[in-house]
């Protein structure tokens, strides 16, 4: 089974992203862009399938997580967290194509990043209600719509029609586009 364990615990998943690659024509709809729950400890996105308080903080819930990807998704716009999600679903394919089951399997997926920044960003808006948050959140609207999103668009194909030249470079673009919004 393409999973990852940390002393017998289901930590990831990636069996529905190898269920996409099965097919000649990967169709990802809006439902597979957005947190769904999958079981007690679970949340699947893009392929992949999360367990929550190992991924993502050792407190979460998958009710939480959802709740604060809605949250920042809609703070933030959807268009910007279907751009988010894109890259690295086309990674997870890239990889998925390229390396063993296990190497996939072993290696921490990137989507987990996006929902480690949906729950950072619901923490925050809680903690700081009251403080200086509200201009933290504008300014991560700014760098998230200035230079990630426009970042992703460069590069923004489908699989079939064209894959990206130099794949580590757009990944180093989104990298900092996620830590500039974080910053």
């Amino acid at each position: 089974m393409p999973s990852h364990y940390i002393e017998g615990r289901e930590v990831w998943n990636c069996d529905r992203l190898l269920q996409f690659l099965r097919h000649p024509n990967i169709v990802v709809d809006e439902h597979d862009y957005t947190p769904q729950m999958n079981g007690d400890d679970f949340v699947a996105l893009a392929g992949w399938k999360f367990n929550v308080s190992s991924t993502i903080y050792g407190t979460a819930t998958p009710e939480q997580v959802i709740g604060s990807w809605t949250r920042f998704q809609n703070d933030m716009g959807h268009y910007i967290m279907d751009g988010l999600v894109q890259p690295f679903f086309y990674r997870a394919v890239v990889d998925a194509n390229s390396v063993s089951f296990q190497e996939l399997c072993d290696h921490e997926p990137d989507l987990i990043e996006i929902l480690r920044l949906s729950y950072w960003y619901q923490k925050c808006c809680r903690i700081a209600a009251n403080s200086t948050f509200p201009f933290k959140r504008k300014e991560i609207r700014q760098k998230l719509t200035g230079n990630l999103i426009s970042n992703i668009e460069d590069y923004k194909t489908t699989v079939i029609e064209q894959p990206i030249d130099n794949l580590d470079e757009f990944l180093e673009k989104v990298k900092a586009g996620v830590i500039s919004a974080i910053s």
